[in-house]
């Protein structure tokens, strides 16, 4: 939503009336790109807004599938001073879908710590917990995930999967 705020300001800074073009060649987050730089060099009062700006940006590459984009952008608008769990999350999901588990597991965690009440929080870093091997953990995670949401069947079933093994090897040992 703020990307199209940015676009549209930038529209109307042009003296265009219409609505910046979206086409493949030039998607959402590199038309919102340029909208912020024009907003940085042409209103210096408007920096404050920049961290904004680039959380809007990496979240559009993030939609339109392009995590390479993502996570600078959400890396300038961190450093930028937007430090709240939504720049958390889109790091952790930009992340996530580079494959980078290590790092997506520290925002995630990092998201959970700044609102334990949501449920996505917990089950996604549950997910990556399992991904790097650490089962008990990504198990108090799912169950955490549950106790936010008890209707989320996906984390249900991912601890229930987790606890069979351990349920299997007690047997065992008997």
């Amino acid at each position: 939503v703020l990307a199209y705020w940015f676009m549209a300001l930038a529209g109307r800074a042009r003296g265009s009336r219409r609505e910046p073009r979206i086409t493949p060649t030039r998607p959402r987050w590199r038309v919102a790109l340029a909208a912020g730089l024009w907003l940085v060099t042409a209103r210096p009062f408007a920096r404050d807004l920049l961290g904004e700006h680039y959380h809007a940006v990496a979240q559009a590459a993030l939609e339109e599938g392009r995590p390479l984009v993502a996570v600078p952008a959400g890396l300038r608008a961190w450093a930028l001073g937007l430090e709240d769990r939504r720049q958390r999350f889109v790091l952790g999901q930009a992340y996530w879908q580079l494959g980078r588990t290590t790092e997506a597991a520290v925002h995630f965690a990092a998201d959970t710590e700044a609102n334990p009440y949501l449920a996505s929080g917990w089950h996604n870093l549950g997910l990556c917990r399992n991904a790097l091997g650490d089962r008990p953990g990504a198990l108090v995670a799912f169950r955490r995930a549950l106790a936010c949401d008890p209707h989320d069947d996906a984390a249900r079933a991912l601890a229930a999967r987790l606890e069979a093994p351990a349920s299997v090897d007690r047997g065992r040992r008997r």
